[in-house]
């Protein structure tokens, strides 16, 4: 008798065991459930997240370099401008000294049978009309200080120099205005390199490449 209540009470106890089982799977059930409900949905909406933002960045990578090569643009268009506006004026200031080289190569080959009255006006001419580029050149240097800027204003200064001291030579016959003459028409080559030189050098710097530089250069 004894025997079967142990037995009957080994068979209860076992049923529980189960039950408690059962209950804390369940219950595990439960609380993974919970905290992780649809593992595949967040998976999923980490995934879009993800894609979201890759998408995000890449869109705001395009609009910086857009941005960035617009400026470039602009940057190169207002150069080429400037440049152009700068070697105009170069070359107004060749022009109004074209005559007067001339003159003064001749005076220089035949003092004596040089006509001085050619050689007067042609330094006349050339002084008025390098006022107009001197104010031209001091203009752009206001807008657009820079190097290039600056070594045409030199570049005009020095010829308005050689045709200034070319009159007052002439006027007062005195030779110290004819060496001042002499030394403006050897600093003349350099500050036509440097010119050059810079010229280059704005291009260069303001993003041009070697090839468009030449292009520019050679009036293409």
């Amino acid at each position: 008798m004894k025997t079967r209540e142990k037995q009957e009470t080994k068979k209860g106890t076992g049923c529980i065991g189960c039950l408690t089982l059962i209950v804390i799977f369940v219950g595990i059930g439960i609380i993974n459930s919970l905290i992780n409900p649809d593992s595949s949905s967040t998976e999923s909406t980490t995934q879009q997240t993800i894609s979201e933002v890759s998408s995000t960045t890449e869109n705001s990578t395009t609009d910086k370099k857009a941005e960035l090569e617009k400026r470039e643009k602009e940057l190169k268009k207002n150069a080429k401008a400037m440049d152009k506006k700068i070697w105009n004026i170069a070359q107004e200031v060749d022009a109004s000294m074209s005559d007067l080289f001339t003159e003064l190569q001749k005076f220089s080959d035949d003092p004596e049978n040089a006509n001085i009255s050619t050689l007067y006006d042609a330094a006349k001419q050339a002084n008025e009309d390098l006022d107009t580029c001197l104010d031209a050149a001091n203009e752009i240097a206001s807008e657009s200080y820079d190097l290039y800027s600056n070594s045409l204003t030199f570049y005009v200064m020095n010829r308005q120099d050689i045709a200034q001291n070319l009159i007052w030579y002439i006027d007062n016959q005195d030779e110290k205005y004819m060496e001042t003459v002499e030394e403006r028409m050897d600093n003349a080559n350099q500050l036509t390199i440097d010119l050059l030189k810079e010229r280059s050098n704005y291009l260069e710097d303001n993003g041009f490449t070697d090839e468009e530089i030449i292009k520019i250069l050679d009036n293409k």
